[in-house]
């Protein structure tokens, strides 16, 4: 049943078979003649896959080839080419190891309900008596849930990035499926009751207990004790996943304040950097330059890393479509001035495929069928 199940998905993910340069073989000079901004994205993912490599062997040769490597890495949601950077670590992560965990700031909880059983049904074509215990499967199997939580993703709808964030999904998702259990990625944040921790999920009350001494309700999903629950809760997680999946590198996305804090909101010490850090746990935190008031405090020289060229341009979906100036000078006010303006739907469409395309990555583009 389950061989059927992940067939079904591969449906979605029909580009799979295209053959794709590796990551570190493409030549970044010759994106750079085509597109700046493509090599400066592509260049600030190859070093980050270096330097999580590095640190890799590292521990390979200290004797710890089973140590899970935790990477933090942040993002800002409204970024594309925070979506993109991300795309393109994982893919260098996962075509150099063989155990890549991911990590999504999603609640863990998020397809449980009615998108597991609709899932069950329309794409796995599951007959009812067999849902029950394909429920169960999904509990406790990670790569069945990782194709779950991923294709939820693929399904939902963001209120940022939507066009990048389902194309992260849907490569993430095609690494899944290709490596048969090699890559997985789950949902790993804390439940949630509209905008506030959901104090009837146990793992959250257990945490606030552990944490004050009590259950508390109407805690915000990003107040200091809101984000201290949430934070808690993804290292968890993403710990006992790694454990079980005997991951070598464990990668959480998340925004770029629960990495290791921000300078005018939440301390770093309540973190995830430092929660594994007070772990004893290995952890690196890649942050990417200029988009947040990041925190880089008590992280030694091997587990930081900066991210200084990815382009800072967001979306905005209340922006009305514009018409392209084709002129020659509208030409050089585009080219110079792109970073200060936002991107609607269209145009952040054609943001991310036009990188992907420069990259000599065209097949990691989302095809118009999902």
């Amino acid at each position: 049943m389950l061989v059927c199940i992940y067939s079904s998905v591969s449906l979605k993910v029909e580009q799979g078979n295209i053959k794709m340069k590796k990551l570190l073989d493409i030549d970044i000079a010759a994106v750079d003649f085509v597109d700046p901004e493509a090599a400066a994205i592509l260049s600030d993912a190859v070093k980050t896959v270096k330097a999580i490599l590095k640190r890799r062997e590292e521990l390979d040769r200290m004797g710890q080839k089973d140590q899970t490597l935790y990477v933090m890495k942040g993002e800002v949601h409204d970024r594309p080419a925070h979506m993109l950077h991300h795309m393109l670590v994982l893919k260098g992560l996962n075509e150099a190891e063989d155990k890549v965990l991911a990590g999504m700031e999603l609640p863990v909880d998020s397809v449980d309900g009615y998108y597991l059983d609709s899932y069950l049904r329309r794409i796995a074509k599951a007959k009812p008596a067999e849902i029950p215990a394909l429920k169960q499967i999904y509990r406790k199997n990670a790569y069945y849930r990782s194709v779950v939580d991923l294709s939820s993703s693929l399904d939902s709808r963001y209120l940022h990035a939507d066009y990048a964030q389902k194309t992260l999904s849907y490569n993430m998702l095609k690494m899944a499926l290709d490596g048969k259990g090699r890559f997985i990625a789950l949902n790993t944040d804390a439940s949630r009751d509209a905008r506030n921790i959901n104090i009837q999920d146990p793992k959250n009350r257990d945490l606030m207990m552990k944490l004050f001494n009590k259950v508390e309700s109407n805690i915000s999903t990003t107040s200091a004790k809101g984000m201290l629950i949430r934070n808690q809760h993804m290292a968890q997680r993403l710990y006992s996943v790694a454990q079980r999946h005997k991951s070598r590198i464990a990668v959480q996305l998340c925004g770029m304040a629960h990495v290791n804090g921000t300078h005018y909101e939440f301390h770093h010490k309540d973190a995830l950097c430092h929660i594994f850090k007070n772990s004893v746990q290995p952890v690196m935190g890649v942050f990417i330059d200029g988009a947040f008031s990041e925190r880089y405090d008590d992280l030694a020289k091997d587990e930081l890393l900066r991210c200084k060229s990815v382009p800072d341009i967001r979306t905005d979906y209340n922006l009305p479509p514009k018409q392209k100036d084709t002129s020659f000078w509208g030409g050089l006010k585009e080219l110079f001035n792109f970073n200060a303006k936002a991107l609607n739907e269209q145009d952040e469409r054609l943001y991310v495929n036009e990188k992907l395309e420069a990259m000599g990555l065209g097949a990691m583009r989302l095809p118009k069928v999902v």
